[in-house]
């Protein structure tokens, strides 16, 4: 499942999509079960273990980026550590992102906007996993003498 991030430069971002592309339309993969809205959490999912025969898997796929999300609001609301809707969280979490068309045409000046933007409030999807680019959060480099040496 494609990851777009900012740092990525368009000679790096074109070949991830075109292999995505290229798998989604011979339905290939886990694109044939990619699911177009997120739904409740599945509480009956089980973790497959490393070396552990294969199972059949009926069920569909929801982008990384949303699942972990989804797990982590799912437990907090079972817990009763947080309330809302699972479309609230994702506004309130503020993952930054741009849609990919304006950060080819605009770079780092493309509009910033929310993971949430991408989802309907009835959880539909409204963006493929590779029209999302991720902003990364600013980094430092330290050296070996705990002096700042580079920020990006």
């Amino acid at each position: 499942m494609p990851s777009l991030y900012d740092s990525m430069t368009k000679d790096e971002i074109d070949p991830i999509i075109e292999a995505a592309n290229g798998a989604f339309a011979k339905n290939l993969g886990i694109w044939a079960k990619l699911a177009d809205a997120v739904a409740d959490l599945d509480w009956d999912t089980e973790y497959r273990r490393l070396h552990a025969a294969p199972v059949s898997d009926a069920g569909t796929v929801l982008y990384p980026k949303y699942y972990r999300r989804l797990v982590t609001w799912a437990v907090n609301k079972r817990t009763k550590m947080g309330n809302g809707t699972f479309i609230e969280y994702l506004h309130d979490v503020n993952e930054r992102c741009v849609a990919l068309d304006e950060y080819l045409e605009k770079g780092q000046q493309a509009p910033v906007r929310r993971l949430s933007d991408f989802v309907g409030d009835d959880g539909t999807l409204l963006a493929w996993p590779e029209e999302i680019v991720f902003r990364e959060k600013e980094s430092t480099l330290v050296g070996s003498d705990g002096r700042r040496v580079l920020r990006w």
